[in-house]
């Protein structure tokens, strides 16, 4: 029987099932992805909202009212993001892990909407664990990270809770933790090459354009948007092949522990 945890079969797998659903899958990330953190940062652009700035700014005069409305805005706004965005995750896990071939985006996005309260619940409840392991010389935050990545696809699958969900993924991953580990680091040292290496290029070849100017006083609004819209565009195909990887590697992983149950 085919070993579906190996790299080699990952890949290839990860690649049919991208470019069979690329374009509902790029239809759901134009939506709630790509548009709404483009606008986003098209907004900040021209409206001169760089966090950091800010923060360095209002800190200067002490004025912490006008300080902290603007922490809430943008802790408001990242959260409003983060809600948009789950819910075209969701969308595309519900069609991964369902074999779904729905009709319309909407009907899948309609079928997939019980899931976000307990999405919602595992996100917090991990963050809140994970600070006091990441506290710990990082090591255990790492180490409970993988335990519990799958918990998310858990849920969507065999529509569980969230404890439940949680420990599900210990198992999946216990035994298998350090193949586990070296797929992902793998998976996203490719992304963040191809990133930096767009990132740069475009970068580079926009300031090779603008010239001295650039050099002097930074690239212009244009430049800036034209670096958002592509560099946004690069993110969310990179992560889309990730997300595709991962729920391979989680089928892949319960497909061994089924086999092993048979065995037995």
């Amino acid at each position: 029987m085919e070993n579906k945890t190996k790299l080699e079969y990952l890949f290839n797998k990860t690649w049919k099932t991208y470019k069979e659903n690329f374009k509902t899958f790029s239809i759901i990330l134009l939506i709630f992805q790509f548009l709404p953190y483009t606008i986003y940062n098209i907004y900040s652009i021209l409206t001169q909202i760089d966090e950091s700035l800010i923060v360095n700014e209002l800190t200067q005069t002490l004025n912490w009212n006008i300080i902290i409305q603007e922490l809430i805005k943008h802790s408001a706004l990242s959260l409003i993001l983060f809600l948009i965005n789950m819910v075209g995750l969701v969308t595309i896990l519900y069609i991964l892990l369902k074999n779904k071939k729905t009709k319309t985006i909407k009907e899948a996005v309609k079928k997939s909407s019980k899931y976000y309260l307990r999405l919602i619940g595992l996100t917090a409840l991990v963050f809140i664990l994970l600070i006091p392991l990441y506290a710990l010389l990082i090591i255990p935050g790492i180490i409970f990270s993988v335990y519990w990545m799958f918990a998310q696809y858990i849920i969507v699958d065999k529509d569980e809770k969230i404890i439940k969900s949680m420990k599900q993924s210990f198992y999946l991953v216990k035994n298998n933790w350090w193949k586990t580990f070296g797929k992902i680091l793998l998976i996203g040292l490719i992304a963040m090459i191809i990133m930096m290496t767009i990132t740069i290029t475009i970068g580079t070849t926009l300031i090779a354009i603008e010239g001295k100017t650039a050099i002097a006083t930074g690239l212009s609004t244009t430049s800036q948007i034209i670096s958002i819209l592509i560099t946004n565009a690069t993110q969310l195909l990179v992560t889309l092949f990730i997300v595709i990887f991962a729920v391979h590697l989680y089928e892949g992983l319960k497909n061994k522990k089924e086999n092993k149950k048979i065995k037995k």
